[in-house]
């Protein structure tokens, strides 16, 4: 396990000044310290901002604490993006909400399953139904855009007894997983137009 201190020298090693570029990097690469990497770069710059010129005045002083500002605010904002990509839209949903939200879009469970696994190819979901679970899910799209995109996995749930661990395979297109489907024959024309 990497520890603060080895992060902080790869850091220091790899980069002339920090900056917000670098910083959300090293976040990127490792979650568990981005307090620290944050202070610590704001602390280097600062200290090299100091280091080159005392400022002329009051002014120039106020300066460097509304840089320093506005470095975590980038930081944040970039952390909490990073966290929305990474965010599971059907965590802690229950079977009874999950079968709920099938109904109310229409489909069956089975291919709200696949698209909770990530098993169906993202750019062939209809944006209907994206937009449908987004809103009852009540996500951004962008969320949604990123599970979907991410790859297939398989079910928590799945047991197993064999030579090898369960893999998933290839991911199937919308229309593959609607005319697979238990639909009745009326919606599975109705999502195979759409």
């Amino acid at each position: 396990m990497t520890s603060l201190q080895d992060v902080l020298q790869e850091l220091v090693a790899t980069v002339d000044r920090p900056d917000e570029v670098a910083l959300e990097d090293f976040v990127g690469r490792y979650p568990q310290f981005a307090a620290e990497l944050t202070d610590f770069a704001v602390e280097w710059v600062l200290q090299e901002t100091l280091e080159e010129e005392e400022p002329a005045d009051a002014a120039d002083a106020s300066a460097v604490p509304e840089a320093m500002a506005h470095f975590r605010e980038t930081l944040r904002e970039t952390l909490a993006e990073r966290q929305a990509s990474t965010a599971d839209p059907f965590a802690d949903r229950s079977p009874a909400e999950l079968a709920r939200i099938a109904g109310a879009l229409s489909i069956d469970k089975t291919i709200l399953a696949k698209l909770r696994d990530r098993k169906i190819v993202a750019e062939t979901v209809p944006d209907t139904l994206l937009e449908g679970l987004c809103g009852e899910l009540a996500i951004q799209p962008q969320v949604m855009a990123a599970h979907l995109a991410a790859p297939a996995r398989l079910h928590a749930g799945v047991s197993f007894k064999a030579a090898a661990p369960p893999r998933s395979g290839p991911k199937e297109t919308f229309a593959e997983a609607v005319r697979r489907s238990t639909l009745a024959a009326e919606d599975k024309s109705r999502w195979l137009a759409d």
